[in-house]
């Protein structure tokens, strides 16, 4: 839920800056999961693609000279994505 709620929070904790300065850009980091999902990863995938849709509402929400982009990493290999799914991960 934080990648979502953060980038909700990050979103208009800078509108207002934005909107005074009449432009602005804003990058939001998603995941391939939230395109296709990840198999035993519901939730991740779940706030992943809920940022997907927090981008298009915003835009549509922020009419002004503020652009924001959407990236989508795919998977890496890391210590987290191996240990997510054990009791004590």
């Amino acid at each position: 839920a934080i990648n979502y709620f953060a980038a909700v929070a990050i979103t208009q904790a800078i509108f207002p800056h934005y909107k005074k300065r009449n432009r602005g850009d804003i990058t939001l980091i998603s995941s391939i999961g939230g395109l296709k999902g990840f198999s035993l990863r519901s939730g991740y995938s779940a706030s992943r693609h809920a940022t997907k849709r927090h981008k298009n509402t915003a835009s549509e929400l922020y009419k002004t000279n503020l652009t924001i982009s959407l990236v989508y990493p795919d998977r890496t290999n890391t210590n987290i994505s191996k240990t997510a799914l054990v009791g004590d991960g």
